[in-house]
């Protein structure tokens, strides 16, 4: 788990979050991969069900934010959250 875990906190550090960056054509395709490593983690964790539920709840409305606001002047900031939001369950179960 610690090993997944510290992979994902990489791959959250190296996701760019300004829009001029030319990796920021990728990020939707970046961010997918992300969004189902976070649940995967998630789901072999040994939390409770209920705060799997809570963490799977927070990644995917925050994954749903980003998807939504593609091509609109929201892009980058909802993917600035999703980043934030990722990060955030990384870090919880990496001190797990």
């Amino acid at each position: 788990m610690s090993q997944d875990s510290s992979k994902l906190t990489y791959l959250l550090s190296i996701t760019p979050t300004d829009p001029n960056s030319e990796y920021h054509g990728r990020k939707r395709d970046h961010a997918q991969r992300v969004h189902e490593m976070i649940l995967e983690n998630i789901n072999n964790s040994k939390n409770s069900e209920s705060e799997k539920q809570k963490r799977r709840s927070q990644i995917n409305r925050a994954s749903e934010n980003y998807q939504s606001s593609l091509g609109t002047d929201n892009e980058t900031g909802s993917f600035n959250k999703f980043v934030s939001v990722g990060s955030s369950i990384a870090e919880a179960m990496t001190n797990e």
